[in-house]
């Protein structure tokens, strides 16, 4: 019976992974997005497991500070500016840190993690198509601006954020055989400069980077074509970009040297004034837009912008310890995977590519976010514990490289 509910909760957890790029599609009235009532199954079927099942595997140290990290936001109900608030960021929290652990526990070998990888990729496709095809078939949308174009109810930084953030793993499957998956490179490179985001831009180009050091580390096979493929795919796309959303790309340096990265210098300088008020327990968890808004030049109340300012100025310097000993945790976990790994390559990617994105934007309490920190932790797990059996592709790849002239 637990082999069962184990079964089952690997699939929930897939849908869960699965829809959640699309989550605000698919409403069922009276239970919400089809993506929550997922998540319902895949927690009913965790609390199932462990009845049946009755043991785990041993919780790493990220786990234990996570916990800290959940119980201080909660706490902060006691000081906070809106205790109702610190309550609900506390609770989003722990649903996401459930999550993050059920892929921890649950795809902890190589073929369930890679089927986990494949469903936020999967995932990512059917929202990108679907801008794509609404971008060529609807040119009247009044959705479509001069300078950006996205999917109506969603953001166009998180929508390419996501998009992004499934490169380095569609890279990842398709140097270990799934090659259709190379489909996804210029389906989320296109929706990416749609969107006309600025922060996905900047994290488009450091994966694309990132990848042709990937060809070249693990010597993939026709990676002199496949390196030819993407620039010509890149230059198709550009071409293909609307002038808006090009004009608009162009002022990237304009920003980070002389502008106010669309206003938010001014919103962490409101920030950073309202940490200095309570440097160490902070104004609360979920209370950065009305704390902030005091010490704002404007009078209006935005969000951070930023995942570390706004982790810093809710939770003071002892809840931006515990975020940053997570984020710490996670990198060395990445650096201890085997060098000749390619999830060493997936997960330094990742976390680095967090890392860059969080600087413009708060990530840490997006669902993807805690999704990408379970890949790691699991990644990391299954390298320390069947080191042969995660490398198991390479192995055939260098007996390959034997028989062939390296380029």
């Amino acid at each position: 019976m637990s082999i069962l509910f184990q079964k089952l909760t690997y699939f929930s957890l897939w849908l869960t992974i699965f829809t959640m790029p699309f989550q605000k599609h698919f409403i069922i009235p009276g239970l919400g997005s089809i993506n929550k009532v997922f998540g319902i199954v895949l927690v009913s079927s965790i609390i199932l497991t462990i009845l049946f099942k009755g043991e785990f595997k041993k919780l790493p140290v990220f786990y234990v500070v996570l916990f800290l990290f959940i119980l201080l936001n909660l706490c902060s109900y006691y000081w906070g500016e809106l205790p109702q608030d610190a309550v609900n960021k506390s609770i989003l929290y722990l649903q996401l840190s459930v999550i993050s652990w059920a892929i921890y526990e649950f795809a902890c070998k190589q073929d369930k993690l890679n089927g986990l990888l494949k469903a936020f990729v999967l995932g990512c496709s059917v929202i990108a198509l679907q801008s794509i095809y609404q971008f060529i078939t609807v040119g009247s949308n009044p959705l479509i601006s001069s300078s950006r174009f996205f999917i109506e109810g969603y953001n166009p930084n998180q929508l390419g954020i996501i998009w992004g953030l499934g490169l380095p793993m569609a890279m990842y499957l398709i140097i270990n055989g799934s090659k259709l998956f190379m489909l996804y490179v210029p389906i989320a490179s296109f929706s990416i400069l749609l969107t006309g985001s600025r922060t996905a831009l900047i994290l488009l180009v450091f994966i694309f980077i990132c990848s042709i050091w990937l060809l070249f580390k693990y010597k993939v096979r026709f990676r002199k074509t496949f390196m030819i493929s993407l620039l010509g795919i890149g230059a198709y796309v550009l071409y293909q970009l609307p002038k808006g959303q090009l004009e608009r790309l162009y002022t990237i340096k304009d920003q980070l040297t002389s502008g106010t990265l669309n206003g938010r210098t001014g919103i962490w300088s409101s920030g950073v004034e309202t940490f200095t008020q309570n440097p160490i327990l902070g104004v609360g968890s979920g209370s950065f837009l009305e704390a902030s808004v005091a010490n704002s030049d404007t009078g209006v109340a935005y969000s951070a912008h930023n995942a570390y300012l706004s982790v810093l100025v809710e939770n003071g310097m002892l809840g931006f310890s515990f975020f940053v000993t997570m984020l710490a945790i996670l990198f060395v976990s990445s650096l201890k995977i085997s060098k000749n790994n390619p999830y060493r390559w997936l997960c330094l990617t990742l976390v680095t590519a967090w890392m860059i994105l969080s600087i413009a934007s708060h990530a840490e309490a997006q669902k993807y976010t805690w999704i990408i920190f379970g890949f790691i932790l699991s990644a990391y797990y299954i390298n320390k514990n069947n080191p042969i059996e995660s490398m198991k592709p390479l192995v055939n790849k260098k007996r390959i490289l034997k028989k062939r002239i390296v380029w």
